[in-house]
């Protein structure tokens, strides 16, 4: 998704695509900004950008390194960890 605003006497477009990061860019017309934005916006869709995605860990495994890594340490481990797992229960999933 791309958005042009303006600021001050210039145009920001912001070219905004779900796993990259966004982009923004400062133009003097209005004509310039929407034109860089949609074509960046293109670019990205089809990957010709050069610009790498964002690579997310899954909330699963975050969820295991706290409890290997944190809740270990509490007094509460038990109580944390019963409540963790039993959220990825009801979901069909399982931390060991």
């Amino acid at each position: 998704m791309s958005t042009v605003r303006k600021q001050a006497k210039s145009w920001n477009a912001i070219v905004r695509v779900q796993g990259h990061p966004y982009i923004s860019k400062t133009f003097k017309s209005k004509t310039d900004a929407i034109r860089w934005a949609n074509l960046t916006e293109v670019k990205l869709r089809r990957d010709d950008a050069g610009i790498s995605k964002v690579k997310f860990p899954k909330f699963e495994d975050l969820a295991r390194r706290y409890i290997e890594k944190i809740s270990i340490l509490k007094k509460s481990y038990a109580d944390e960890r019963g409540k963790i797992c039993s959220l990825f229960k009801s979901h069909g999933q399982f931390i060991h």
